[in-house]
Formats: structure tokens, sequence, C-alpha cells
């Protein structure tokens, strides 16, 4: 009986040990899985915390147009754009920076696929423009900046950067600033 009992005695010890070592694989693999659980949140809350920022730093106080403001589309703001005179220009470029900065999801792409991308550009490089308009363009810039890659990057080809650059080098500083952001 003795025997009986030392070999089941050694029987249960080799349960036990398989048992133990099955439920160390098992707690490394939910370990590995509550790892895995806990990276993704973060990174959620990464992406969400950084889309926070940017949506705060593109917004502006008010966020919808003042009453008598003439501009209240993208259209609209495309004709002011093209305007010879200088202050139906400034409005334009108004219009566009407000409706970069007033939405959540910011019409980034639509103000690419118009166009106006060069136009701000022409804007900041500051010929026959003053330096409120172009501190309404670098606004926009800033804005249109903060959007995805293949958009970040049509403002690079389309030379956004060393006007900017250039910029930097200007003595106002409200356009450093701006330029800066």
């Amino acid at each position: 009986m003795k025997e009986n009992s030392l070999l089941s005695g050694s029987e249960e010890l080799k349960k036990d040990k398989l048992s133990l070592r099955f439920n160390s694989f098992l707690n490394n693999a939910l370990k590995e899985d509550l790892k895995r659980k806990n990276y993704d949140l973060a990174d959620s809350l990464r992406k969400n915390q950084r889309e926070k920022h940017f949506a705060d730093k593109r917004c502006m106080p008010t966020l919808t147009f003042p009453p008598n403001f003439p501009i209240t589309s993208l259209s609209q703001c495309l004709e002011f754009l093209h305007s010879p005179n200088i202050q139906q220009a400034h409005l334009g470029v108004q219009g566009v920076r407000k409706l970069l900065s007033t939405h959540s999801k910011a019409p980034i792409q639509e103000v690419i696929d118009a166009g106006i991308v060069p136009i701000l550009i022409n804007m900041i490089d500051g010929k026959g423009y003053n330096t409120a308009i172009q501190y309404e363009a670098t606004w926009c810039m800033t804005n249109l900046a903060m959007g995805e890659s293949p958009q970040v990057k049509c403002l690079v080809d389309q030379g956004a950067i060393t006007k900017l650059i250039k910029l930097m080098c200007r003595e106002e500083a409200q356009l450093q600033e701006q330029v800066n952001w």
C-alpha cells in the first residue's frame, strides 16, 4: 500500500508540475495578450491626444463667421483670392483661414484640391501683399501643415517651406511667431 501511495504521490507530483507548467504557459499567453491590449490602448490615447492638440492649435476662439463676414464657403474664398483688389484678397485669405480653423475636421484636402495653396504661397512671398495678408496666409499654411502626410508633402513640393523660412528673416515678430507654429 505504501508503494501505491508513493506511486500515487509521485504521479500527483507530476500532475502538479504539469499543471503548474500549463498555468504558467497560460499566464504568459494572458500576459502577452494584456500587454498588447495595454499597448493598443496607450497608442489610441496618444493618437486622440495628438488630434486634440492639433485641433486646439488649429481652432480659433470664435467658431462661427461673424454675421457681416461676406465669405461663408470655399468657392467664395477662391473668388476673393483671385480678385486684384487687396482688400478682397485679404477677405479671401481670412475666409480660408477661418474655414481651416473652425472645423473639427478641417477641409484641408478641399483647399488643396481647389488650388488655393499656390495662391497662399504667392501671398507669403509678399510681392504686392501687406503684412496682414502674409500673416493670414502663414496661418493658413500652418493649419494646412497639420494634415495627413500626403497633404503636407503637397505643401513641401510646391515650395511652401522655403517661403516660410524666408519669412523667419523678416523683422515682424508677429510673422515670425506664426511661422514658428
